[in-house]
C-alpha cells in the first residue's frame, strides 16, 4: 500500500505543479509546492473518509469492496502523513500549526494511528463489514490530530 500511497502523491504533486505554473507562470518555492502537496494529499485523505462514513451513515449504499478499498488507502495514506511534512513551511494558505515540527514525535504518532486504524477497519471489513462500518463512523483520528496540529479557520 505504501507504493501505491507514494505513486498517488506523486501523481497529485506533479498534477498540482502543472496547475500552479500554469495559473502563475511562475516557479513555485519548495515550500509552496510542500504546502501544496499536503493539502493534496489531506483531500485524498478526506475522500477515502467521506466514502467509509457515508456507508456507514446510510447515505450511500454499501458496498464492500469500495468500503475496503477506502480503508486501505486510508491506512496506506496515513503513512505518508509525516513524510509529507518533513520541510517546516508554513506559507501562503497553509493551516499547519508550527506544532507539527515542534511535536513531532507525537505528529508522528498520531499519523501512525490513523494508518493502524485503517487498517484494522479494512481487516473487519472482510468478515463483518457492519461492525467495520461502526468502527469507522467512531473513528477519531482526524478529528484528534486536526485538534492539535491545524488552524481551523485560516482567512
Amino acid at each position: 500500500f505504501r507504493t501505491i500511497a507514494v505513486s498517488i502523491i506523486v501523481s497529485i504533486l506533479g498534477l498540482t505543479l502543472v496547475t500552479a505554473q500554469d495559473a502563475e507562470k511562475k516557479e513555485p518555492t519548495k515550500e509552496e509546492k510542500a504546502v501544496k502537496g499536503r493539502q493534496e494529499l489531506m483531500h485524498v485523505i478526506a475522500a477515502q473518509r467521506v466514502v467509509m462514513r457515508d456507508m456507514a451513515d446510510g447515505k450511500r449504499p454499501t458496498d464492500v469492496v469500495a468500503f475496503t478499498h477506502a480503508a486501505h488507502a486510508l491506512s496506506a495514506l496515513g503513512m505518508v502523513i509525516h513524510e509529507a511534512f518533513t520541510l517546516n513551511a508554513i506559507v501562503g494558505d497553509s493551516t499547519a500549526k508550527p506544532d507539527v515540527w515542534t511535536n513531532a514525535s507525537d505528529f508522528a504518532a498520531k499519523s501512525k494511528a490513523l494508518t493502524d486504524k485503517g487498517a484494522a477497519i479494512a481487516a473487519l471489513a472482510a468478515t463483518d463489514i457492519e461492525g467495520a462500518k461502526a468502527m469507522a463512523k467512531d473513528m477519531k483520528e482526524c478529528g484528534s490530530c486536526h485538534d492539535q496540529y491545524r488552524v481551523e479557520d485560516k482567512k
